[in-house]
């Protein structure tokens, strides 16, 4: 009996580490802004392979976005957002940066 208890407990101990998080594919809505020389939120962003994005970028200066990887680019003016929609489908840690000033607004991760 004792055996028993010992084998079922090892069984669902190697069920995987709980503590990890998929990230499936879907679509996925990310908003960031640059206002006053600051990032709202430069936080990592994770999404799964093939996921759509929809990215939109607000900002008070008048920049370029570029997203590298997925290698997107476009204006945006003071007032006026930059808005991408495009499939995430090259795995790694690419940057997300106002192309002129090299300024980083986050970091996108694409998991395999």
């Amino acid at each position: 009996m004792l055996a028993l208890a010992t084998a079922l407990m090892l069984l669902v101990g190697c069920g995987g580490d709980s503590d990890s998080a998929e990230v499936e594919a879907g679509s996925v809505s990310i908003d960031v802004a640059y206002l006053n020389g600051v990032v709202d939120d430069g936080s990592r962003r994770q999404v799964a392979n093939g996921t759509e994005v929809t990215l939109t970028v607000t900002s008070d200066v008048a920049e370029r976005v570029h997203v590298h990887g997925v290698d997107q680019i476009a204006d945006v003016d003071a007032g006026s957002p930059a808005r991408f929609v495009f499939e995430a489908n090259l795995a790694g840690v690419w940057e997300v940066e106002l192309e002129d000033s090299g300024r980083l607004l986050f970091e996108l991760q694409i998991d395999r």
